[in-house]
């Protein structure tokens, strides 16, 4: 069982920039990872739209929480009852991987350079399907077992890659079936 204190933030988001200082919601996260956090090897976070999920152990949520209040007036926190639950099946089934994966994109997110984002893409993507290749090339997209081997240069990369921009404009309500 995760044992994950789940903070939902109104008034945070991608686009927020403080009055005073300046400070962008991602230029926040980073103040919350370097003093706080930094101990903390699973904590991660997600914009939401209308809020900013933030999970972290739960020794350091009423830190957190204070830091985000001290910010701004305007934010709203808002503990999750019991915790941190798991919504998206998916998710659910592997939680135990998933969890260092957030935390590692969320590391990503705070470290990266601008300049990097497209790169640091290609790599997500491409050592996943490195590593996750034979068996889902041979079930998923009926590439014969002797093409699989060869991986079939990395054509087969950008089709499963395609596969997924597919899929997620139906998740995301960009397309209709």
């Amino acid at each position: 069982m995760i044992q994950l204190a789940e903070l939902r933030v109104y008034g945070l988001n991608d686009k927020w920039v403080h009055a005073s200082t300046k400070e962008t919601a991602l230029e926040l996260i980073r103040i919350l990872h370097r003093n706080i956090l930094y101990h903390d090897s699973r904590w991660h976070f997600f914009w939401e739209g209308k809020y900013t999920v933030i999970r972290c152990d739960p020794q350091y949520l009423p830190v957190v929480k204070q830091l985000l209040e001290a910010n701004d007036e305007d934010f709203e926190c808002v503990e999750t009852v019991g915790g941190y639950q798991e919504n998206i099946e998916m998710t659910k089934r592997y939680l135990e991987a998933f969890v260092p994966i957030f935390h590692g994109f969320s590391l990503l997110a705070v470290e990266m350079e601008d300049e990097d984002f497209m790169g640091i893409l290609e790599r997500i993507n491409h050592c996943y399907l490195n590593m996750a290749t034979r068996k889902v090339l041979v079930d998923q997209f009926r590439i014969p077992g002797d093409l699989a081997e060869t991986h079939l240069g990395m054509g087969w990369e950008a089709l499963a890659i395609q596969a997924v921009a597919h899929m997620r404009s139906y998740t995301a309500g960009w397309y209709n079936r």
